[in-house]
């Protein structure tokens, strides 16, 4: 029986052909595409979702940039509140603490809400904490500082934002 024959002339049966060099290389690299485009779709899939109106990071930030303090008249409906320092990092964005004297922890929580949501929009926050008192923010930093000052926050801290999430 030939060699170049596609099958046996008496049975049917179809002859493997050996597969050379260059023939191993394509069915690799053939194999290694489709892994890739699999690989690419379920990340797709699963991948977490932002939800609607959060800012994509920007990772091409530098990685740590302190801006402030600085402090903001009270206008458009907000009071008058000091910036601490704004860090801004590539995996959670900017955050910062804010102090906002005519606050206290007493004021209404939807108020002080949506002061919080009013500042961090202005100052382009993702992550922010509020207090009503410079004690507060520094008792929430500094342990000893906390031990020393025990009601600091009780008196002071008005609620955190994270990317969106009002927290008391």
């Amino acid at each position: 029986m030939s060699k170049k024959a596609p099958a046996c002339p008496k049975c049917g049966r179809v002859l493997l052909k050996k597969v050379g060099c260059l023939g191993k290389i394509v069915r690799l690299c053939l194999t290694l595409g489709l892994l890739l485009v699999v690989v690419v779709v379920a990340g797709t899939i699963l991948a977490p979702r932002r939800p609607e109106g959060e800012r994509p990071v920007d990772v091409r930030r530098a990685p740590v940039s302190p801006e402030g303090p600085y402090e903001r008249e009270a206008v458009d409906d907000l009071p008058a509140y000091r910036v601490v320092k704004v860090i801004t990092n590539a995996v959670v964005g900017r955050s910062s603490d804010v102090i906002v004297p005519s606050l206290s922890p007493k004021t209404p929580k939807t108020e002080r809400e949506s002061i919080a949501r009013a500042i961090a929009q202005k100052e382009r926050l993702d992550e922010a904490w509020f207090y009503s008192t410079e004690e507060a923010a520094r008792a929430n930093k500094s342990a000893s500082f906390a031990e020393e000052h025990p009601d600091a926050m009780k008196r002071g801290y008005l609620g955190s934002l994270d990317h969106g999430q009002f927290r008391e």
